[in-house]
C-alpha cells in the first residue's frame, strides 16, 4: 500500500510515494480524538504544524475534516477555493490548519475560544495541550463568555429538552418529547460534561457534519470520539474558560507570529477597528519584548483571516528567549505529513 506526502521547502510543494504500513493503515477513528501536543514552555506559544494533502477518491470535506481533527469553517478559512457542496478532486492540495498560537489565557483547564471553533485543554498530568475542534450556538442562541468549571460527566446522557427548543421546534413543523433517552437519535452523544452555570454543555452530537460550525442552541459539542476522550481526560472542577479571541498572537523561538479568524457575526469589526484589535495585542505581547513588526504583513494577514499561524516580527530584537531544544521544523511547517489513504 502507497501513499502520496507532501513536503514544503523554500523551493515549494514536491511530493513522493512512500509504503504506508498495515498497521498505521486502520487505525481507529478514536486514534487522532484529541490532537496533543507537548506542552511549549513560557516562552513559546506555538502548538502543531500545518500539513498539505491530497483528497482521497470520493472525498467531501466533511471526510477531510473528520480525518485530520479539524472544523468545517477552519478547513474553508484556510481553502477559500475548496468545493464545499460535492466531492473534491484527488489532483488538488488541501492545507490543513493544525498549527495554532495558543489563546492568551492562563495555560490552565479547558479554554474554548469561540472565534475559532476550537477547545484546548491544557493537560496538566501529561503536560501537554490537547485540542479539537467544536460547533457552537447560532447568532440567536449564543455562546457566552463565561470563566466557570465542570461541575457534572454523565455517560449516556438523557435529554430534557427546554420549551424554548421545543418551541422553535414546533413552529418547523418538529415536534421533540419532554424528555430524550439516551441513544443514537440523541443530540447530546455518548458522553456529556454539564457546566457550572447549568444550562450550557460540552457534548457529543449525532450530526457530526455540524462540528465546526454556528449550529447549537448554545452548547459546545464535539465529534463523537473528541468527547470520548476528553470526558476520559478532564475532572470534575476542572476550569472552564470561553473567550472571544479572532486574533492570537504569541512568540516561538523568539520571533512573533499573528493567527486571525473572521470575527462572530454579532461582534463584527470593521477593517479598521480589526486592525486596531490586532495592534493593541501585538503591543500587549511585545511590552516587555520590543519587537520589530511587519505592520503589512498584519494587515496581510487579517485580510486573509486564514486561521494560519503567520510571522509579523522582522529581524531580530529582544523576543523571549529561544528554547533551542525545540525543533522549529514540526511547527514552522518545513516537513509535512499525511494520514494513511484508506483511513476511515
Amino acid at each position: 500500500m502507497y501513499d502520496r506526502i507532501l513536503f514544503f521547502s523554500q523551493k515549494g510543494l514536491f511530493s513522493m510515494r512512500f509504503p504506508i504500513l498495515l498497521a498505521a493503515a486502520t487505525l481507529p477513528l478514536c486514534a487522532f480524538a484529541l490532537k496533543s501536543y507537548p506542552m511549549p514552555n513560557a516562552n513559546n506559544d506555538l502548538i502543531g504544524r500545518v500539513q498539505y494533502v491530497h483528497p482521497e477518491q470520493g472525498d467531501h470535506i466533511y471526510q477531510i475534516t473528520r480525518r485530520y481533527n479539524v472544523g468545517f469553517y477552519e478547513m474553508i478559512e484556510a481553502n477559500p477555493d475548496m468545493n464545499r457542496h460535492s466531492k473534491l478532486s484527488t489532483d488538488e492540495t488541501l492545507k490543513i490548519p493544525t498549527q495554532y498560537v495558543l489563546p492568551n489565557v492562563p495555560r490552565k483547564g479547558i479554554v474554548i475560544n469561540l472565534p475559532e471553533l476550537r477547545l484546548y485543554y491544557f493537560n496538566e498530568a501529561k503536560h501537554v495541550v490537547q485540542t479539537a475542534p467544536i460547533a457552537i450556538g447560532r447568532f440567536n442562541w449564543k455562546t457566552p463568555e463565561m470563566t466557570t468549571r465542570v461541575i457534572r460527566k454523565q455517560k449516556d446522557p438523557v435529554w430534557v429538552v427546554p420549551k424554548s427548543i421545543k418551541e422553535e421546534s414546533a413552529r418547523k413543523g418538529i415536534h421533540l418529547p419532554d424528555v430524550m433517552p439516551a441513544g443514537p437519535e440523541n443530540p447530546l452523544g455518548e458522553y456529556m460534561l454539564r457546566l457550572g452555570n447549568w444550562s450550557y454543555l460540552i457534548h457529543g452530537t449525532n450530526a457530526p457534519n455540524s462540528i465546526g460550525k454556528r449550529a447549537s442552541s448554545g452548547c459546545m459539542r464535539m465529534f463523537p470520539e473528541s468527547i470520548e476522550a476528553l470526558f476520559q481526560a478532564v475532572p470534575i472542577d476542572t476550569q472552564v474558560q470561553i473567550i472571544n479571541q479572532p486574533i492570537k498572537v504569541g512568540w516561538e523561538n523568539g520571533e512573533l507570529y499573528m493567527e486571525a479568524h473572521e470575527p462572530l457575526h454579532e461582534a463584527a469589526m470593521s477593517r479598521h477597528e480589526e486592525y486596531d484589535y490586532a495592534q493593541g495585542v501585538i503591543r500587549e505581547m511585545t511590552q516587555d519584548h520590543p519587537m520589530n513588526v511587519n505592520w503589512r504583513k498584519v494587515d496581510d494577514v487579517i485580510e486573509a483571516s486564514s486561521g494560519i499561524p503567520t510571522l509579523i516580527s522582522q529581524g531580530k530584537a529582544s523576543g523571549p528567549t529561544p528554547d533551542l531544544e525545540r525543533d522549529s521544523s514540526l511547527l514552522h511547517g518545513e516537513i509535512e505529513y499525511t494520514v494513511p489513504n484508506d483511513y476511515e
